[in-house]
């Protein structure tokens, strides 16, 4: 799944982006990426486990840094599809 990271007021430093799945979607990861100092893109490879249920499922991407030695955090929400295996 690619990434992408709109730098804004100058910000250069590493970023760090987590997935979280919810509750109801079991054995749905991601392993946790690192976007180096001005890097604006890259990509999550997600996963599924035979436990996890088809359909979409609803999982929160974290992006977190430092700005001005300040840690600062911000989420957004995508929807993943899952499909029943064949």
């Amino acid at each position: 799944m690619p990434v992408n990271l709109t730098r804004l007021y100058g910000f250069a430093d590493n970023v760090e982006i987590e997935f979280a799945a919810p509750g109801t979607a079991p054995g749905l990861a991601a392993q946790k990426v690192t976007l180096n100092k001005d890097q604006p893109a890259g990509s999550l490879e997600v996963t599924a486990a035979q436990n996890t249920p088809p359909g979409e499922h609803t999982v929160t991407l974290k992006a977190k840094g430092k700005f001005n030695n300040i840690n600062v955090e911000t989420a957004s929400t995508v929807v993943i599809k899952v499909e029943a295996a064949q």
